[in-house]
Formats: structure tokens, C-alpha cells, sequence
């Protein structure tokens, strides 16, 4: 907020690069945050759903917190904070090395993102396509 009010006192080019930098952290760092943080507790919900509310009735069925694999979230979610504080910091300082280990700690993290999907989705793609046959005693 201090950037609008012209603080701190910054000459033209170091305050582009601060608002540049101030601007990926807003859209990256909100967006893609909070994306990783909602998204997939949706989608497993969605997929627990369609996958196993119909039969739990029938037999037992996985809760829906046994669905998501914790290790994938972590290094999600770590990759991607690292990589946009990095990316931010390298803007900053003007340091392609860092900016180049950043971005690729941001593609650590949405590869795991990916990954993480993918294992929660599973449990949709790879049913079993016959029908569940209820075993009911008279």
C-alpha cells in the first residue's frame, strides 16, 4: 500500500521492479494458493461421491479423508510458497540464478498438484465397471 503513496522513496526502475514483483506475489501467491488450498478438498469431495456414496449402504467404503495423499499436498504446497516467495525475491534482487531455481520449485509444485489429482481421481477412473451386488441375508 506504501508503493501507491510513494513509500519508500524509490527512483523509477527499482520501484517498477518492487511493483512487478509485489504484483506476481499478488497473483501467485493469492491465486494459485488459494487454489491449491480449496481445489482439491472439492474435487475429493466430488469424487468420493461419485465413486462410493451409492454404495455405502452396501459395503464398506474408504472415508472421504483417507482419499487424499498427504505427502503429494505437503510438497505442493511447499513448492509452490517457496517458488513464489523465490521468484519474487530474485525479481527483487535481479538474479536470474535464483529466478531459474525458483521456477523450477514452482514446477516441483504443480507437478506434485498434478500428481495429487491424479491420485485422488483414481479411485473414479479405475473402478470397477460391474455392478455392485448387494449380499443381503432374508
Amino acid at each position: 500500500m506504501g508503493l501507491a503513496f510513494g513509500v519508500p522513496a524509490l527512483d523509477e526502475e527499482t520501484r517498477l521492479t518492487v511493483e512487478f514483483a509485489y504484483g506476481y506475489l499478488a497473483l501467485f501467491g493469492w491465486v494459485v494458493l488459494t487454489v491449491l488450498g480449496t481445489s482439491w478438498k472439492l474435487f475429493l469431495v466430488r469424487v468420493w461421491q461419485e465413486r462410493f456414496a451409492a454404495e455405502r449402504a452396501i459395503r464398506p467404503v474408504p472415508a472421504v479423508a483417507s482419499l487424499p495423499n498427504a505427502l503429494f499436498r505437503r510438497i505442493s504446497a511447499s513448492a509452490q510458497t517457496g517458488g513464489v516467495l523465490g521468484v519474487a525475491t530474485a525479481i527483487v534482487a535481479r538474479e536470474p540464478t535464483l529466478l531459474r531455481v525458483a521456477l523450477a520449485l514452482q514446477l516441483v509444485g504443480t507437478l506434485a498438484f498434478l500428481a495429487h489429482f491424479l491420485s485422488i481421481a483414481r479411485h473414479e477412473l479405475l473402478q470397477s465397471r460391474a455392478p455392485c451386488k448387494a449380499t443381503r441375508s432374508s
